[in-house]
């Protein structure tokens, strides 16, 4: 049954953004998510900066 449904259920849109975020890790609940930067916290922050200080 599984097989039958996911490859409809991934041309949608709406499910396919769900399917994404649950193989990314990013689902925080049945109907929410979060950002990959928000789980990053701070050490997505000024990557830039550190790479720049660094040459």
């Amino acid at each position: 049954m599984r097989d039958l449904t996911f490859d409809r259920a991934a041309k949608l849109p709406y499910l396919r953004r769900h399917m994404l975020h649950t193989l990314a890790g990013l689902k925080t609940g049945i109907l929410t998510h979060r950002l990959p930067s928000d789980l990053a916290g701070d050490s997505a922050v000024g990557f830039d900066q550190a790479a720049n200080a660094a040459i």
